[in-house]
């Protein structure tokens, strides 16, 4: 049903989301994972109902891991302070060599190199409580093992066929979603095709499926720490599936010497980035009205799940487009309009768009900006718009 959705060319639904919205769910997104993942960063374990709750512990977290006297939890907590620290330090050291190791890999290294140091020179267990120590990696063997029969018994039933929609429609939306707040993180501004990866996501399903595995969906946390480490193409993840199979194949002893507190700092560092108060000082620069749309959007997310929270930014912005157009009549009635047009003079393309361009029928304007070639610079005149100015100048991107 995915595979359908891409040839189908539905990808273009992207486009409804608002700009503010989104930003919204990257900050929320980010804060779950900073605000989840900072306890056991700190060798400190906590079980809470709400994200808010988790957020509001971390001071009672700092506090607690200053306190430490068992000395298993002290190592454990350095382990994730070092590593926070090498994470947010570490692209402010200006050296060539030292660089061709991503900041994630030294903390691997190190984290290695720390449970050999105590095992072969000192000859003494690692300090690190265990519970707070990688665990559970399956041997190759066992995961061939566990591969199932599939089992399509059930594909004349409606409770089947309920399941599959309610899974594709979620998957779709969530992977829409990430793939639109992917493209904002690129530092190269560019955008994906969207069509084509549904159909991927719809090949990938296929195949996770028949390996006994769940529906497969694009997310955020691993893009943004793909963008973070300097990943700039579709290789960065096949290297890194490439990369789990190798290290699960050859290396599972040497990745339960790994603490948890060191990983959870990466997750920590990458939460921070998506939340970071620069995105909100970049969206009160575009305007007031989006921070409303941001914050809306940022804290259904965080109360209620993803879903509801870009619907609520989606609502936001609409009842925000009809105010400032002061006039609903007029909204509805340039909604489905041609109201973008497109023109060339020698080497320079000229867009005028009259009324407003809003996120409902914002795609009109990509269309035409994604047809200038990206070596050809454009202007842009927007007619009675009430929160830019006459002309704009840029590049397409």
């Amino acid at each position: 049903m995915l595979l359908t959705l891409g040839f189908l060319r539905l990808g273009k639904l992207a486009n409804f989301f608002p700009s503010s919205a989104i930003q919204g769910m990257l900050a929320a997104i980010g804060l779950i994972i900073l605000g989840k993942q900072f306890h056991i960063m700190l060798a400190h374990r906590i079980k809470r109902e709400d994200t808010l709750d988790y957020l509001f512990e971390i001071p009672f977290t700092i506090n607690d891991a200053i306190h430490y006297h068992k000395t298993a939890l002290i190592y454990a907590a350095l382990a994730g302070a070092i590593s926070f620290l090498i994470m947010s330090l570490y692209s402010k050291i200006r050296n060539k060599y030292l660089q061709l190791i991503p900041a994630p890999m030294w903390i691997v290294l190190l984290s290695i190199g720390f449970s050999y140091y105590f095992e072969f020179v000192i000859h003494e267990n690692n300090p690190i409580d265990r519970e707070y120590m990688i665990s559970g990696i399956p041997q190759f063997s066992e995961i061939i093992s566990q591969i199932p029969t599939v089992d399509f018994s059930q594909v004349g039933t409606i409770s089947f066929w309920i399941s599959v929609l309610a899974l594709t429609l979620i998957a779709s939306i969530e992977s829409l979603l990430s793939i639109k707040a992917v493209d904002k993180l690129d530092p190269e501004k560019r955008r994906s095709n969207v069509n084509r990866d549904l159909k991927a996501l719809g090949l990938a399903t296929i195949g996770s499926g028949f390996l006994g595995g769940l529906n497969v969906v694009t997310v955020i946390a691993r893009s943004s720490v793909n963008v973070n480490n300097g990943g700039s193409n579709r290789s960065s993840n096949f290297f890194h599936a490439t990369f789990l199979v190798i290290f699960i194949v050859l290396f599972s002893t040497q990745l339960t010497r790994i603490p948890l507190p060191a990983l959870m700092a990466i997750l920590v560092y990458t939460g921070y980035k998506l939340a970071s108060p620069e995105n909100i000082k970049k969206i009160f620069r575009i305007g007031r009205e989006q921070l409303i749309i941001f914050f809306v959007t940022l804290i259904v997310t965080l109360k209620v799940g993803l879903i509801y929270g870009i619907t609520s930014g989606v609502l936001v912005t609409f009842i925000i487009h009809v105010f400032i157009n002061k006039s609903v009549a007029l909204f509805a009635r340039n909604l489905l309009k041609p109201n973008v047009l497109m023109f060339q003079e020698d080497r320079n393309y000229y867009v005028s768009v009259k009324h407003f361009c809003s996120f409902l029928n914002f795609y009109k304007l990509k269309e035409k900006l994604d047809a200038v070639p990206r070596n050809r610079r454009y202007y842009c005149r927007f007619f009675s718009l009430p929160f830019c100015r006459s002309y704009r100048y840029g590049k397409p991107e």
